[in-house]
C-alpha cells in the first residue's frame, strides 16, 4: 500500500507544480525553457507526421490481396508504433530541449529550492564558464543514455505484434526512469551528487520516482500543458528532492542516498 501511496504521491508532482511557475522570483526562469520547448515540439510534430507511413511500413508493409484481418493486423501494428515512436520523439526531444535549457534549469532549481526551504542557508551559484561546460556535459550524457535506451528498446519492434506492445511497456518504464534521472538531476546537481548517485536515488526510493516520470510522461502528452513542461518539471524534481531531504532519505552533508 506504501508503494502505491508513494507512486501517486509522485506521479501528482508535475501537476501540482504548475501553480508554481508565477511565484515571485521563478518567471524569469521560466520564460525561456517554455520557447525553446515549443520550437522543439512543433519541428519534432512536423518530421513525425511527414514520414509517419514510411515509419509504419519499415515493420510491415500492407499489399492490396491482403484479407481483412492483415489490414487489421497493419492498423494495430501502426496504432501501436505510432504510439511508441511519440514516446521516442518525447524523450529525445525533452534532454535537447534541457541541454539548450539548461543554464536557466539549473538557476530554477536553486530559486526553487529556496522557495520551498526558505529557513534554510541557500548558496547563490554564479554561472561561471566553468559551470556551464560541466552542466553542458552532463546534459551530453542524458542524451547519449537516452539515446542508447530507447536504440535497444526499439529493436524489440523486430519481434511481430508482441514486440510492439513489449515496447512500449519497456519505453514507459524506462523512460520514466530517464525522466526522473534528468530532472532530479537539476537540484541535486548543486549539492555536488553526481549522475551515479542520482540514479542511486532513483533506485533507493523507485515507486516515488517512477511515479514522478510518468507524471511528466503524460504531462508531455497533453497538448499545450507541454510547453511548459520543462520548468514544470525541474520545479517538481525539486520539490521531490526537498522531500527526500526532509524525510532523511537524501543526507546532504555527506551526499549519501538512503535505501527506502
Amino acid at each position: 500500500m506504501n508503494w502505491i501511496a508513494n507512486f501517486i504521491r509522485g506521479f501528482l508532482l508535475s501537476f501540482n507544480a504548475i501553480s508554481t511557475l508565477t511565484k515571485p522570483g521563478l518567471k524569469r526562469y521560466v520564460a525561456f525553457p517554455v520557447l525553446i520547448n515549443a520550437v522543439i515540439f512543433i519541428a519534432g510534430f512536423v518530421l513525425l507526421w511527414t514520414y509517419r507511413i514510411g515509419l509504419i511500413e519499415w515493420i510491415y508493409k500492407p499489399y492490396p490481396d491482403d484479407n481483412t484481418w492483415q489490414l487489421i493486423l497493419w492498423y494495430f501494428i501502426a496504432i501501436f508504433l505510432f504510439g511508441g515512436i511519440i514516446l521516442v520523439a518525447y524523450f529525445l526531444f525533452t534532454p535537447i530541449g534541457c541541454l539548450l535549457a539548461s543554464p536557466f534549469n539549473d538557476s530554477l532549481a536553486g530559486k526553487t529550492e529556496q522557495l520551498l526551504s526558505p529557513d534554510e542557508p541557500q548558496e547563490e551559484i554564479p554561472l561561471s564558464a566553468g559551470k556551464f561546460m560541466k552542466t553542458v556535459g552532463k546534459e551530453i550524457a542524458k542524451v547519449i543514455l537516452v539515446s542508447v535506451v530507447m536504440t535497444l528498446t526499439f529493436l524489440l519492434n523486430l519481434l511481430p505484434v508482441i514486440g510492439t506492445i513489449l515496447f512500449l511497456l519497456c519505453t514507459a518504464t524506462l523512460g520514466a526512469f530517464v525522466i526522473a534521472l534528468q530532472y532530479l538531476d537539476y537540484p541535486m546537481d548543486r549539492h555536488d551528487f553526481s549522475l551515479l548517485e542520482v540514479a542511486k536515488t532513483i533506485t533507493g526510493n523507485l515507486s516515488l520516482c517512477l511515479g514522478f516520470g510518468l507524471g511528466a510522461m503524460l504531462l508531455l502528452m497533453i497538448p499545450f500543458l507541454n510547453l511548459i513542461c520543462i520548468p514544470v518539471c525541474v520545479i517538481a524534481a525539486t520539490s521531490l528532492f526537498v522531500g527526500l531531504k526532509n524525510e532523511g532519505r537524501i543526507v546532504v552533508a555527506n551526499k549519501i542516498a538512503k535505501e527506502s
